[in-house]
């Protein structure tokens, strides 16, 4: 798509502004999207929210525990995760192995590859037989 797709023939720079502007969804909350990213700021974290428990003990007395607090840090994953795959470059498969009934059976698991839009993961038990059995280098 080109921006004279989007804003024709307009030649004031202003208005092509104001065009692209008109068609945007709600900007994202910086401060939650930061929130989220560190660990230390979850809402597991925060005592006001997730209070320490008070247990009974014995005779009467009480005795405040503190709640586990276990912040785990999926959105830097994610982060990560979705920068290699945007950025990242596909498997290139090949074998070395030229007898033809494994030939014909490497093109087939590349043509299943290709169908289940698998491009660059694979499972242990794959990789055994590729690399081991197959003698196939990605």
């Amino acid at each position: 798509m080109k921006l004279s797709d989007t804003v024709g023939n307009v030649t004031d720079e202003a208005k092509k502004i104001e065009i692209l502007k008109s068609g945007r969804t709600a900007l994202p909350k910086i401060d939650v999207i930061k929130k989220q990213y560190d660990v230390s700021k979850h809402s597991v974290m925060d005592k006001s929210i997730r209070t320490d428990k008070e247990v009974k003990t014995g005779n009467d007395n009480i005795k405040i525990v503190p709640v586990n607090r276990i912040a785990i840090p999926f959105q830097p994953r994610i982060a990560k995760t979705s920068a290699a795959f945007a950025f990242g470059n596909n498997v290139k498969w090949s074998t070395s192995n030229q007898e033809d009934n494994l030939l014909k059976l490497f093109e087939s698991v590349k043509a299943v590859f290709d169908g289940a839009k698998i491009s660059s993961s694979i499972n242990s038990n794959m990789n055994y037989i590729f690399l081991v059995k197959l003698k196939i280098q990605p």
